[in-house]
């Protein structure tokens, strides 16, 4: 919460359609071999609303190829 009420937080790394309720899943190696095909695995899934990527390298690339599929979960890197 900030001084105004509100709170600081904000969504700036996040790519695609507003989420729906359902499972926040976070795919650690998602610049890898196994975890692009199984970002998209969990893209596709319609329990997922949200999905964070991360990798010890950056995944912007990988964020915006899973982002471009047209379905209501919410991907951040």
């Amino acid at each position: 919460m900030n001084e105004h009420g509100g709170s600081s937080l904000t969504n700036v790394h996040c790519r695609a359609k507003g989420g729906s309720p359902g499972f926040k899943v976070a795919i650690l190696g998602a610049a890898g071999g196994i975890g692009q095909p199984l970002s998209m695995l969990m893209k596709m899934n319609p329990l997922v609303s949200v999905l964070h990527l991360y990798d010890v390298v950056n995944t912007p690339g990988v964020t915006s190829d899973i982002s471009h599929m047209d379905t209501s979960a919410v991907v951040c890197f």
